[in-house]
C-alpha cells in the first residue's frame, strides 16, 4: 500500500479549513484525547447494560450468600474478579483493533485512485 503524501496534506489542509471556519480547533479530538479529557473505556453505558449489570450484580450477591464456606466463597470471588479482568482485557484489545481498522478504512480512502 503506497501513501500520497500530497493527497494526505491537501486533505489535511482542507479539513482543517473547513474545521477552522466552524470554529473547531484544528486537532480538537487528539488533543483531548492526549490531555485525558476522552476516555473512551468511559462510554456512556446503554438502559439494556445498565439494567444486565444490576440483574449480574444481584445474581452475585445470591450465590456468595448461599455460599457457607468462606474459603470457598473467596476462590468464587476471584474467579468473578479473573473474569473481569479479562472482559477488560478483550474490551481494550477490541478498541485497538477497531481503531486500527478505521485508520486504515481513512487511509485507504484519500489514497484511492
Amino acid at each position: 500500500m503506497t501513501y500520497d503524501i500530497i493527497q494526505l496534506l491537501t486533505f489535511r489542509s482542507t479539513y482543517g479549513n473547513v474545521m477552522h471556519q466552524q470554529g473547531v480547533g484544528i486537532m480538537t479530538v487528539l488533543k483531548d484525547l492526549y490531555y485525558g479529557n476522552i476516555q473512551p473505556c468511559d462510554s456512556k453505558q446503554s438502559t439494556e447494560v445498565r439494567r444486565k449489570i444490576s440483574a449480574m450484580n444481584a445474581t452475585e450477591e445470591k450465590l456468595m450468600e448461599d455460599i457457607p464456606d468462606n474459603a470457598i466463597r473467596a476462590e468464587v470471588l476471584e474467579a468473578f474478579n479473573k473474569q473481569t479482568e479479562l472482559i477488560a482485557l478483550c474490551e481494550r484489545d477490541a478498541f485497538i483493533d477497531g481503531f486500527r481498522l478505521g485508520a486504515r478504512l481513512i487511509i485507504e480512502t484519500l489514497t484511492a485512485p
